[in-house]
This record gives structure tokens, C-alpha cells and sequence, in this order.
């Protein structure tokens, strides 16, 4: 079975993580919600189904793996590349949120 995940470009990146920062406040707290039931599932804290399926659907095999591949396919009807999309949109909100936390002064890097 051959794999619905196809990575997106750089430039399908940038634009991506860009539409997730600037999305409108009822569409974050969806994903929010989205992000909350995920990880009752199982999937790894602050990633949506969409991301979860798509990064099971690349590197888990078995049921897992499966189910990963079998939801991108869903998704992909809706949206091409969903899950690369919706991979992209989570990395970009957590480097938002990193940001917002290391400017507040109390996280110090070195």
C-alpha cells in the first residue's frame, strides 16, 4: 500500500505555517479541541488527528501504521496533502508558542 503522505516543499511549508499563525480565533479553538481529543487517543500531546495519522502513515507500521495511512487517505479527499499540511500548521503554532514564552524573559537560553 503506497503511502498518501506526500511532504510538502519549502515553499508549501512557509505558506502553511503561515495560514496556522494567522488563523482566526474560532478556527484555533478548534484545533485546540482537535489537539485535546488526540491526545486522549494516544497521539503525541499538542499534535492533531490530522498530524498524528500523517506521521503514523510515514514512519509506524502495523495497525498504527494503517490507521495512519487509511486516515490521510480520508483526509486527502477534503484536502490534498492534508496531513503534511496539518504537520506543518502544528510545528509552526509550537515555534509560535516557544516564542512568545522565550520573549517573556523568564525562560533564559543559552
Amino acid at each position: 500500500m503506497s503511502n498518501p503522505v506526500t511532504p510538502l516543499t519549502p515553499e508549501q511549508t512557509a505558506a502553511q505555517e503561515a495560514r496556522a499563525i494567522h488563523e482566526p480565533y474560532i478556527e484555533r479553538d478548534l484545533v485546540a479541541i482537535d489537539k485535546t481529543i488526540a491526545t486522549f487517543a494516544g497521539a503525541t500531546p499538542d499534535t492533531t488527528i490530522s498530524a498524528d495519522a500523517g506521521i503514523a502513515a510515514v514512519k509506524d507500521k502495523g495497525f498504527k501504521g494503517w490507521y495512519g495511512r487509511t486516515m490521510s487517505r480520508f483526509l486527502n479527499l477534503f484536502q490534498s496533502d492534508h496531513a503534511a499540511k496539518a504537520i506543518a500548521g502544528d510545528e509552526a503554532q509550537a515555534k509560535e508558542a516557544e516564542q512568545v514564552m522565550e520573549s517573556s524573559g523568564v525562560i533564559a537560553r543559552k
